[in-house]
C-alpha cells in the first residue's frame, strides 16, 4: 500500500457557526499534517475572518489553490467557495451562509468522485443526507450504532448482514458480534417472533448476532463492550447508550469515507472560543483510518492466498 498522506476534504459548514474554528484549533496542531493533508473548502475571507477571534490563531497559516489537484503536502489547502464579501454574523445563519455552506459541499462531493480527495469530513453545523444510498452508523470509542426504526424480518437480516459488511471492511473485524437491541414493542408476539427469525437466520448465514438485548440491562450490565456492532429502534436509545461521549456520524453505503462530528448547530457558541475540537479531530482520525482499512481489505480481496488441497501424507505439487 502506498505510504502518501490521505488527503482530507473538509467543508466549512455555516460560516455564521461553529465549523470555522474547529478547523482552524485543529491544525493549529502541526502534527495533524504528519497524518493527513487536509484540503479546505470556505469562503476564504470568512475563514481569515475567525482567525483574528480566535487565541492563538495568529499561528494558523494555509495555502491557497485553484482546485484540489494543486494539493501541497505538510499545508493546509484551501480552496475558496466564495468571491463574495459576506458579513459575519455570529451565531446566526444567513441566506448567504447558507449558500456558500451549501456550494463548499457540492465542491467537495465532486472532488472525492474525482479522486481528488480521499476521505470528505463535514463541518457542523451540517446534514449527512442519510437517503437509500447510505445508512447513518453513529461511532463513539468501541461503540457502532445503528437505528432501525420499525424493522421487519427482511430489513433488520439486511441490516445486520451491512453491519456485518461493515465492521469488516472498514474496521477490520472478522466474525463481528452484533446486538439487536429493544427492537420489538412489549406484547407484540408476533413483532418479536418476526425479530428472533431474522436473527436466526443471520446466525445461519455465518453471521454472529444475539438479542433481543434491554437496552437498560446492556448499559447497566457494562457489558457494551462484547459486542462490535449494536442495532436500536430508537434515535433515543441511542442517544441513551451515547450519553456524554464524542460521537461522530459516519455515512455507510457510499462509495467514499464521509463523516460528520456530531455537534448540533452549536449557533450559540460561535465566536466565543469554547468549543472543543475533540468530535471533529475523532471524526478525521476515524475518516483515515477507515480509508487506510478499506483499501487493505480491497487488496487483500483481489488477491486472497491460493488455497491449495493435498491428501494426508502426500506432498503439495510444485
Amino acid at each position: 500500500m502506498e505510504n502518501k498522506k490521505i488527503r482530507v476534504g473538509i467543508t466549512q459548514g455555516d460560516y455564521n457557526g461553529i465549523g470555522s474554528e474547529l478547523i482552524i484549533k485543529t491544525f493549529l496542531d502541526n502534527r495533524m499534517l504528519e497524518l493527513c493533508t487536509p484540503v479546505i473548502y470556505a469562503s476564504q475571507r470568512t475563514l481569515w475572518y475567525h482567525r483574528k477571534t480566535i487565541k492563538e490563531a495568529h499561528n494558523f497559516n494555509y495555502f491557497t489553490i485553484n482546485a484540489a489537484s494543486e494539493v501541497r503536502s505538510k499545508r493546509v489547502n484551501v480552496i475558496n467557495c466564495s468571491n463574495e464579501e459576506p458579513l459575519v454574523e455570529l451565531g446566526t445563519p444567513t441566506e448567504i451562509s447558507t449558500q456558500v455552506a451549501a456550494a463548499s459541499l457540492k465542491q467537495a462531493r465532486m472532488d472525492i468522485n474525482e479522486n481528488l480527495i480521499d476521505v470528505l469530513v463535514l463541518s457542523p453545523p451540517c446534514s449527512p443526507n442519510h437517503n437509500n444510498a447510505s445508512v447513518s452508523v453513529l461511532l463513539s470509542d468501541c461503540l457502532r450504532i445503528s437505528v432501525l426504526k420499525n424493522p421487519t424480518k427482511q430489513t433488520l437480516f439486511d441490516r445486520l448482514q451491512l453491519m456485518t459488511t461493515l465492521l469488516l471492511q472498514d474496521f477490520g473485524i472478522r466474525k463481528a458480534r452484533i446486538a439487536v437491541v429493544g427492537t420489538a414493542p412489549k406484547n407484540d408476539n408476533e413483532k418479536e417472533a418476526e425479530i428472533k427469525s431474522a436473527i436466526q437466520q443471520a446466525n445461519e448465514k455465518g453471521m454472529v448476532c444475539v438479542g433481543m438485548l434491554s437496552p437498560q440491562d446492556l448499559s447497566a450490565s457494562g457489558n457494551l463492550s462484547n459486542y462490535d456492532g449494536l442495532i436500536v429502534s430508537s434515535d433515543e436509545q441511542a442517544n441513551e447508550l451515547l450519553k456524554d461521549k464524542t460521537v461522530i456520524d459516519y455515512s455507510f453505503g457510499l462509495p467514499f469515507v464521509q463523516i460528520a462530528p456530531v455537534y448540533g448547530n452549536a449557533y450559540e457558541l460561535a465566536g466565543k472560543d469554547q468549543i472543543s475540537t475533540d468530535a471533529f479531530r475523532n471524526a478525521i482520525y476515524t475518516a483515515c483510518d477507515i480509508y487506510k482499512n478499506r483499501k487493505l481489505y480491497q487488496e487483500i480481496s483481489q488477491n486472497p492466498l491460493r488455497k491449495q488441497h493435498f491428501e494426508k501424507g502426500s506432498e503439495p505439487e510444485e
